[in-house]
């Protein structure tokens, strides 16, 4: 194709070229329905401003535009908004891409069919004619469309006449048609694309693509509860379709109606009652989650279910003010953000109370929630109202402290993308090291917010991550998740500073113990009332004394309960806080586990304003000096379970030494030198410590306290010797043993409580090898093959792995049976009979018989129980036969007996008739088959063929059989064939179906050899036709009328059929219900458009079926009086061999065909019989 440069010259003799203008230009335009949230909303924030186009704003905030001739219209979401002018319909788009040439059509399916009107788009990347320049010209090309399977319907030409050298775009609409011709409502349409014009050559340039479909549905629309914006514009300066982003007011949710949005206070005390109102505030998002029916779960929680009261507290916290770090004041907690996918309900409601620093929990059937933030504790635990008197304490690893945390946010200054926030701390940074945590905030575009929550993270992590865990009976219903408790545990504190009140007045209190106070400490008593709650008084103290009773001046507003919960606390040692974060049931009823952890509620002036603080001082032990524990005492206790069994446990309990706060417990079994299993080890809080399921044995034990930095003291060690003091299973009683024909049986009596029994075999019990351990039944099978004497040994075994104080013993001999006798073999016509005198033992079980040079190179010929046996004689040679007897249990003669006999056979003795088909040419019958040389081929276009070979054999023979052929590879049409095993049975038998057995070379190909047999009518039988050059019937009735002649067929000769030829019988007996089946082998197809096969009547011809080939429609067909015909689609070619079948019973007709080594199909249908068949007639009719 040659170059043009419009204005280009050179030389004296060049000549001038002038180029037409551009006269097509694309006026593209956008109109976008964009869904911005599930309705109600507060809309746009400052209309224009609040719209983003790839992330510019529509509207600057002077005022001027950076986009024009945008035009925007907004609904937000309530029931029953107007429908929006302009964007009623809907528009789905449909990517084509595809460039089309002339004579090669574009065709695309559109399977969408809930549409009214398609535009397809065009676009022309260049059109110009070259004629001394770029000259206008035009293309045309036409739409067609075609609905479901009807032809496809022109639209019309379409042309575009001008110039252009860019991109040209175009669309146009077409009206969907909406029932095919036969009535059908669409299934899918076909667009079809033709270009007209012809292709580019040198003078005419042009090119055609079909890029787009958009499906347009006409249904009106308003989209309720549904917030939408709806954009236009044209695309004068859109060079593609923008990316949208919107700054809106959210959901419209309720908040209290006492709430003043303007100022962000609560005036007065709240009702209880909610207003709608834009809200930013999580506690109040999350209660629309809770109760909304639509996108929340208000179909399974009634606002009556959630604690409204817990809410409103979270909420009013959440939007106090606190200083953003610039000057200013902002609101604590906010979630700004939008929910684009489903979700887990419970996955959400965790992101929300993330926010606040909370989470959601159902008790006392209701929704509860947590926040941490500061407040006062409410309940005192000590070791008096804790089970065992036992705090469990865990701390964390060092991998979950950090000293850095990067915390991700949406930052409004740069379009609400996420930026990162990096927030550390200096001292952790000093012990850690630089240790990150990251963590992306749920709706945060504060960075103030996400700098607090950082903070928050670190110091959470360092002083709030230890866990403190223990059990309590019913004083647990006093505290819910989020609670904030008391605790003082002496072993942690140093001192015991907390008890039960033996008596109490309103300014004084007898304490349970005697308590050491010291008077310049400004000591306080706590003490709880019977309301829950407690009060905390100054105590009167002049000297540093131990005392039991303690005063105070400002009298209690009443008395406590008898026994209450006290716990004291001085300037320098103050009791544990923490927040209650989990219960759960206990393992004893009425019991329940209490996990909590550490609190400092001076902690929020650290994360918001930045105050140093003080940790409390909770404990006055020194870590490094930890004290020995002393006085160990060890007893036994007996346990039972449900099911009777019996343990053993050792029960050690110490006394507590100096600043012990845990204590760490080292045993495991040894023997008389030292050597043992691997130690167990386990820490406990209390002073006391139980070793389940213990065993009989020399128990080493070691204990060692541990400090509260986790220093250890010197361990205090003894020796347990438990042989006779635990619990032991019975003996064993009534062990038995009993010989099987191949096996021993042995049996014993179970014994209460064990689980389960060891038995050894050996001369004793130590000396013995274990054959069977923790066996759970009471019966067992051993199998014993030697002779010789034997002890079996069993124990029971208990739970704890403890057996039987006794053994019990059981003697087994086993004696080996003698040589058989007077063996011999003796030939009898084909077989040889072996014979043997019977052993005197009355265990034997059978005598085995191998043949071999020796007894163990030998193969087993067979086994017998009696004293003879018999086997063929087998091929020509000398046979050399062994025997041994075999008693119970499987126990052989030492020796073995043997006897050679020589054999020789008359090989063609057993031969009933001989063919050697290649020496004849292979006269026989074929099927599909041809001579090549000396050798018999498949035709090259069949799957299958066939050589058949008519025998006469009397009706029964015993013979081995055998069909020697060499198969050439030619096609792989299967699996090798089977081979045929000697046959001993009747050829009408079962047996006589199985293939021939196949000797030579056959790779790759099938080659079967079937017997096909010729038999009389049976008793199921109602008449049958061979049609083998004769027309009599299997019965012995002649046909009424006949004009027949004979050609070779697949067995033997069959009838041809053709203009001149025909049979009919008259049938007896035939009833209305029946089956019949026959061949017949395709010739030509005739003259005739239908050749009749066969016909099938009444004796008044008003009930009848036929069976006829359509040579025009090439259809097989079975047609019946009552119109209910059945038909196959089929080829019918010269030398194809059909089976027909067909049945009728009482309400079902069925009818198909196979074709040999082709396909094979059959149909059924709803039919009544029509009638008693008396007529049956075959060709020409």
């Amino acid at each position: 194709m040659k170059n043009y440069v419009a204005g280009a010259g050179g030389g004296s003799k060049g000549s001038k070229q002038s180029n037409d203008k551009n006269t097509l230009f694309s006026i593209a335009s956008l109109q976008v329905l964009d869904l911005i949230s599930e309705g109600q909303i507060g809309g746009l924030v400052d209309g224009a401003k609040s719209i983003y186009f790839d992330d510019v704003p529509l509207q600057n905030q002077t005022g001027s535009f950076n986009y024009d001739n945008v035009y925007v219209k907004e609904a937000r979401g309530t029931p029953y908004q107007d429908m929006m002018q302009g964007y009623e319909n809907t528009v789905i788009p449909i990517e084509v891409g595809a460039e089309v040439k002339n004579g090669f059509p574009v065709v695309r399916s559109i399977t969408e069919t809930i549409a009214d009107k398609v535009r397809c788009a065009v676009s022309i990347p260049y059109l110009y004619r070259v004629d001394n320049g770029l000259k206008k010209t035009s293309i045309e090309f036409k739409f067609e469309i075609a609905i479901n399977n009807d032809d496809f319907v022109d639209y019309g030409t379409q042309k575009v006449e001008g110039k252009t050298s860019s991109q040209y775009q175009r669309s146009y609409t077409f009206d969907l048609p909406q029932r095919d011709s036969k009535g059908k409502a669409p299934e899918r349409w076909l667009i079809r694309l033709t270009k007209l014009s012809p292709e580019a050559d040198d003078d005419y340039v042009a090119a055609l693509s079909f890029t787009t479909m958009f499906l347009i549905s006409e249904t009106k629309l308003n989209y309720p509860n549904s917030a939408i914006i709806g954009i236009s514009a044209t695309a004068e300066n859109l060079s593609s379709i923008p990316t949208r982003s919107y700054i809106v007011d959210g959901l419209i949710l309720q908040v209290p109606s006492n709430y003043d949005k303007k100022t962000n206070t609560y005036n007065g005390i709240w009702d209880g009652t909610f207003k709608m109102e834009v809200t930013d505030n999580p506690a109040w998002i999350l209660y629309g989650l809770l109760t909304n029916t639509r996108w929340g779960l208000g179909e399974f929680i009634k606002p009556e279910q959630i604690n409204k009261a817990k809410l409103y507290e979270i909420g009013r916290y959440c939007d106090e003010l606190v200083d953003d770090g610039l000057g200013k004041k902002e609101k604590r907690f906010s979630i700004n953000t939008q929910v684009t996918e489903r979700s887990e309900a419970y996955e959400l409601i965790n992101s929300i109370t993330s926010v606040f620093r909370g989470m959601t929990y159902w008790a006392m059937g209701q929704a509860n929630f947590t926040c941490d933030k500061p407040t006062e504790p409410s309940v005192l635990f000590t070791q008096a109202n804790v089970v065992n008197g036992e705090f469990r304490y865990a701390g964390s690893s060092r991998n979950e402290h950090h000293s850095v945390a990067l915390i991700t946010w949406n930052d409004p200054d740069q379009n609400y993308k996420q930026v990162v926030e990096y927030v550390e701390d200096r001292e952790l940074i000093e012990k850690w090291g630089v240790r990150q945590s990251e963590l992306t905030l749920f709706g945060c575009t504060s960075r103030a917010q996400a700098i607090r929550a950082g903070k928050w993270i670190l110091y959470t992590e360092q002083y709030e991550s230890d866990m403190i865990s223990f059990t309590v009976g019913l004083d647990a219903a006093l505290v819910l998740p989020g609670d904030i408790i008391k605790i003082h545990d002496p072993y942690h504190a140093g001192r015991r500073l907390g008890g039960r009140l033996k008596s109490c007045t309103t300014t004084s209190a007898v304490l349970d113990a005697v308590t050491q106070l010291k008077s310049e400490a400004n000591p306080k008593i706590s003490i709880r009332m019977p309301d829950n709650t407690f009060v905390t008084r100054t105590l009167k103290i002049s000297d540093d004394e131990p005392r039991a009773e303690v005063f105070w001046d400002e009298p209690l507003p009443e008395l406590p309960v008898d026994y209450a919960i006290w716990i004291i606390e001085e300037e320098n040692l103050v009791p544990q806080i923490a927040r209650v974060v989990n219960i759960a049931q206990g393992e004893d009823k009425g019991t329940f586990n209490i996990d909590c952890i550490s609190y400092n509620k001076d902690k929020y002036d650290l994360i918001e304003k930045g105050w140093e603080i003080q940790l409390p001082n909770t404990s006055e032990i020194d870590p490094y000096d930890v004290g020995k524990p002393n006085n160990l005492n060890i007893s036994v206790s007996i346990s039972k379970s449900a099911t009777g069994i019996r343990t053993g446990n050792l029960e050690l309990s110490w006394t507590a030494g100096k600043n012990n706060a845990s204590w760490v417990v080292e045993y495991r079994t040894e023997d008389k030198d030292g050597n043992g299993d691997e130690w167990t080890t386990v820490e406990v809080n209390s002073p006391y410590y139980t070793i389940s399921n213990a065993q009989n044995g020399l128990y080493h034990i070691k204990i060692y306290a541990k400090g509260v930095l986790g220093t250890l003291s010197t361990e205090l060690e003894t020796y347990y010797d438990a042989e006779d003091s635990l619990p032991s299973p019975d003996d064993i009683q009534d062990f038995t043993i009993t010989k099987r024909s191949t096996y021993l049986q042995l049996d014993w009596t179970p014994v209460e409580g064990a689980l389960g029994y060891e038995i050894r075999i050996g001369d004793s019990w130590d000396a013995g090898e274990a054959i069977i351990t923790n066996f759970a039944g009471n019966s067992f099978v051993h199998y014993q093959d030697k002779a010789g004497i034997y002890y079996y040994h069993i124990r029971a075994i208990n739970s704890d792995g403890s057996l039987s104080k006794h053994v019990t013993t059981t003697r087994l001999d086993l004696h080996a049976p003698i040589t058989p006798e007077n063996f011999q073999v003796v030939r009898s016509n084909e077989r040889l009979e072996l014979k043997w005198d019977s052993n005197p033992e009355t265990d034997i079980t059978f005598y085995e018989i191998r043949e071999g040079i020796n007894w163990t190179a030998s193969t087993l010929v067979c086994q017998s129980k009696l004293n003879h046996a018999t086997i063929p004689v087998g091929a020509q040679t000398r046979r050399k036969f062994w025997i041994k007897a075999v008693c119970m249990p499987g126990i052989y003669s030492e020796s073995a007996d043997w006897y050679e006999i020589g054999v020789t056979n008359d090989k063609d003795k057993n031969i009933i008739i001989e063919m050697h088909e290649r020496g004849l040419g292979f006269s026989n019958h074929r099927v599909y088959m041809s001579d090549r040389g000396d050798d018999l081929v498949m035709d090259d276009d069949r799957k299958r063929s066939e050589y058949i070979i008519p025998v006469d054999l009397f009706k029964k023979h015993y013979a081995h059989n055998s069909f020697s052929t060499s198969v050439t590879t030619i096609a792989c049409t299967g699996e090798d064939t089977t081979t045929w095993e000697d046959l001993t049975c009747d050829f009408e038998a079962p047996g006589a179906e199985r293939a021939w057995n196949l000797e030579g070379d056959q790779d790759g190909i099938v080659a079967y050899k079937q017997i096909a047999l010729e038999y009389p009518l049976g008793s199921s039988d109602i008449e049958g036709i061979s049609l083998e050059n004769t027309t009599d019937t299997l019965s012995g009735k002649q046909a009424i009328s006949a004009q027949a002649h004979y050609e070779p067929a697949r067995y033997a000769l069959g009838m041809t059929m053709n203009l001149i030829t025909s049979a009919k019988w008259q049938l007896v007996d035939m009833p209305e219900h029946f089956k019949f089946s026959f061949w017949f082998k395709a010739k030509d197809q005739g003259r005739n458009k239908c050749a009749e096969i066969l016909i099938m009547q009444t004796q008044d011809g008003t009930g009848w079926y036929k069976i006829y080939y359509n040579t025009e429609e090439k259809t097989l067909n079975l047609a019946c009086s009552d119109g209910k015909d059945i038909s196959f689609e089929t080829e019918f070619l010269a030398d194809d061999y059909f089976c027909i079948a067909f049945y009728q019973t009482n309400v079902t007709r069925g009818f198909g065909y196979g074709i040999l080594g082709k396909q094979v199909e059959f149909k059924t249908t709803p039919a009544f019989p029509q009638g008693q068949i008396k007529l049956l007639s075959v060709g020409n009719s």
